[in-house]
């Protein structure tokens, strides 16, 4: 692009130009504050199964915080993306993860779930393994190429990347759709490593006149 094409591009303002994002979906971040030493120390104390995780019921005192403080972080989601009021988030499913350092995951999503969230209680080092995400819409990769030798990218944004690294960090918590897919990159360094996964549905809140419709039935999609 030359001096000319730049000279015509400032032609455009914010007052006769305006670019969107168009049906996307969203990553948030958040830091939560909480005793992270009491959940690291509750996974651990776990017996973990042939997979290194353990299954969560929601009624572990021990995580009574980390869920509080995880439905507050997914109920600002859910105001912010602009969902109903009369709608509500509750978990279903959820596990804690102690992998080994050589453990990742195949790009997977989360079926019937609306939110996923995933939360490390302990990072101790840089190369924990970041958490990849993946642009759902598949068919830009064949029309906004990056590989490097034929790579039409300036800048790495929402509007041009095709896959998305999450740096862990002790305390983060990152909320994303269920229909994002996923994974868990491998660990460098030898040691294991502590994640916290929940699925979240929407339902019903107890005002909400869909109750009224459809009785409790509504609740058994999610049984």
């Amino acid at each position: 692009m030359d001096i000319n094409q730049y000279d015509k591009l400032n032609q455009y303002s914010q007052d006769n130009y305006r670019l969107q994002p168009l049906f996307s979906s969203f990553l948030a971040e958040f830091q939560l504050d909480i005793d992270h030493n009491k959940v690291r120390d509750w996974i651990y104390s776990q017996a973990e199964d042939c997979t290194n995780r353990v299954n969560l019921t929601f009624d572990e005192p021990e995580l009574e915080e980390y869920y509080s403080a995880t439905m507050d972080a997914i109920d600002r989601v859910h105001y912010d993306t602009g969902l109903s009021q009369q709608w509500k988030h509750v978990f279903k499913q959820g596990w804690a993860n102690a992998d080994n350092h050589d453990r990742f995951d195949l790009a997977h999503t989360h079926p019937r779930a609306s939110f996923v969230s995933v939360y490390y209680p302990e990072v101790l080092d840089d190369d924990f393994g970041p958490l990849e995400l993946i642009n759902p819409v598949t068919e830009a990769q064949m029309v906004i190429h990056s590989e490097r030798d034929y790579n039409c990218t300036a800048t790495f944004n929402q509007y041009t990347a095709q896959r998305w690294r999450v740096v862990p960090k002790t305390g983060k918590l990152v909320v994303f759709p269920s229909w994002v897919q996923h994974h868990a990159m491998p660990k460098l360094s030898p040691g294991g490593r502590l994640s916290i996964a929940l699925n979240s549905f929407i339902v019903p809140n107890d005002n909400n006149p869909m109750l009224e419709l459809r009785g409790q039935d509504i609740y058994t999609c999610l049984e």
